[in-house]
């Protein structure tokens, strides 16, 4: 007797249960569960279910959401880290079968979530402490002005600028002491190396910059938050703070 993945026989079609579907899924490489045939939109929301289960057993808590981790609030997202959460996104357009598989995820997770942590952990998690300021305002205040307001310029020479950077007035707005913050200078061409600045220097003493691309130059930056105690920050985060500045060359 042979059977298809759904238990075909003769005509008569025997539906596995999601356990059987999830190990088939788990066992073979070659498949995953958007490419398992024949599901249909209800399926997804048992297999997330179960999906869940085999995830706990692995000692994960995870979320499964819409969305990319740079549209995320930095304050909310990092308390969810600090107690070992992960969020799962999904990139695609939304469609009926991630959604059931979502829900279906979530309804074990989150259960699971606050049978450790307490019924009230989501209402903690996703408050801001008013203490802490989000690196993501930070930079979108910064953004809401034009960012070049932000910098004074020198042409040294014909493919030299002196760019210096003051965002004292940024700093007063949120109550913010930046002089442990520290700028990674980014290269725009691979002809050069980047380097590490901190904000004192980048202030006073400026960078030299010497890519000139259609009559203009860019102070491309990446902001480490990771030293200033009242920014909300973690490891996540690190490499997602990037602020590219053109400067127009003066003539």
């Amino acid at each position: 007797m042979t059977l298809n993945s759904w238990g075909q026989e003769s005509g008569v079609i025997k539906k596995l249960a999601c356990s059987d579907i999830g190990q088939e899924i788990l066992s073979d490489s070659t498949l995953n569960l958007w490419n398992y045939p024949d599901l249909k939109p209800k399926d997804y929301y048992c297999l997330g279910k179960y999906f869940a289960d085999w995830d706990l057993k692995e000692g994960q808590l995870i979320i499964q959401t819409y969305g990319d981790l740079n549209g995320q609030d930095p304050c909310i997202l990092c308390n969810y880290e600090r107690l070992g959460i992960i969020h799962n996104y999904h990139f695609d357009i939304i469609e009926d079968k991630t959604t059931q598989f979502i829900e279906g995820y979530n309804s074990i997770s989150k259960s699971r979530i606050k049978e450790r942590f307490g019924s009230d952990i989501f209402n903690k998690l996703e408050s801001k402490d008013s203490n802490f300021v989000s690196p993501k305002d930070f930079i979108e205040s910064i953004l809401e002005i034009k960012a070049s307001l932000y910098t004074t310029t020198e042409l040294i020479n014909d493919s030299t600028m002196l760019v210096k950077l003051n965002l004292d007035s940024v700093a007063d707005n949120f109550g913010l002491d930046l002089s442990p913050l520290t700028f990674e200078i980014l290269p725009i061409s691979k002809k050069r190396e980047k380097f590490t600045i901190d904000y004192r220097a980048l202030k006073e003493n400026g960078v030299r910059i010497y890519e000139l691309r259609n009559e203009r130059y860019f102070l491309k930056l990446r902001i480490n938050f990771g030293d200033l105690n009242s920014i909300c920050f973690c490891e996540k985060f690190s490499r997602h703070y990037n602020l590219t500045i053109p400067l127009t060359v003066k003539k």
